[in-house]
């Protein structure tokens, strides 16, 4: 049995309700105990809580209420003659689509008038507001955070159970071509409104955002898994933390 938008939707709603519900209970108890600015270990943690939500919900509600498996979501790796030459393939082609990200965000960044803006610079969110530089414990932790914990979760959420719902329905009224290319539309302009949700940018990174997303959909269709948009979204995540928090470290 396969899951629809729908299914995808109550994953990713689902999620981020007790992403909230946890990054409250998580502020409730930091506030008395650092006061109303709170330290930098309060923003990782309280992804933590995302991360959590997204397991959660796939577990629930797509695999034991929906009948499929953490393969069927996006956890494999490409059929090939071995499994090196499938890591090698996913590999190639976020390489690929890392450049085309490069080309498309800085045709965006023109158009839109972004010149402030970078993909992903909105890392800055990641520190308090208060805190000007990172030490290279709080680096070190940033790093593991956006290049790996960030990847495996939006990934999941975003192109393992939306994108993959959408694109089945859709595909199912229209012919697959349409299904592809609309569901990465959709899924793309998602990804970006949540992270403006989230509070990691402004609405005029919008354009930037759902580039993004489009393009990561785009990897996890043509990889076959999870692993080569998981490889493009740490990469850039990680180039833009490195750049950014670089000329911060004390």
């Amino acid at each position: 049995m396969t899951w629809t938008w729908y299914d995808g939707s109550i994953v990713v709603l689902g999620a981020f309700a007790i992403y909230i519900v946890g990054s409250v209970m998580i502020a409730v108890v930091a506030i008395p105990m650092e006061g109303r600015t709170p330290g930098f270990w309060l923003i990782p943690v309280s992804y933590l809580a995302l991360t959590f939500g997204t397991f959660f919900m796939v577990q629930v509600w797509l695999i034991l209420h929906r009948g499929g498996t953490w393969r069927m979501v996006g956890f494999r790796v490409p059929r090939a003659k071995s499994v090196w030459v499938g890591i090698s393939w996913m590999a190639g082609l976020a390489a690929c689509a890392y450049v085309l990200t490069l080309v498309g965000s800085a045709i965006i960044v023109g158009l839109f008038d972004l010149t402030p803006f970078h993909i992903k610079s909105n890392v800055k969110e990641l520190l308090p507001k208060h805190q000007q530089t990172v030490s290279a414990t709080q680096f070190v932790v940033l790093i593991i955070l956006v290049s790996v914990v960030a990847p495996l979760t939006e990934e999941t959420l975003f192109r393992g159970a939306l994108y993959q719902g959408l694109a089945r329905d859709i595909g199912h009224w229209l012919g697959k071509p349409a299904g592809i290319g609309i569901s990465v539309v959709l899924t793309g302009i998602t990804f970006g409104l949540f992270h403006l949700l989230g509070g990691a940018g402004e609405l005029y990174t919008l354009p930037l955002l759902a580039f993004l997303g489009m393009v990561l959909c785009l990897t996890f269709q043509f990889s076959g898994s999870l692993g080569g948009s998981m490889m493009l979204h740490g990469t850039v995540n990680l180039i833009s933390v490195v750049v950014f928090y670089g000329a911060h470290l004390r």
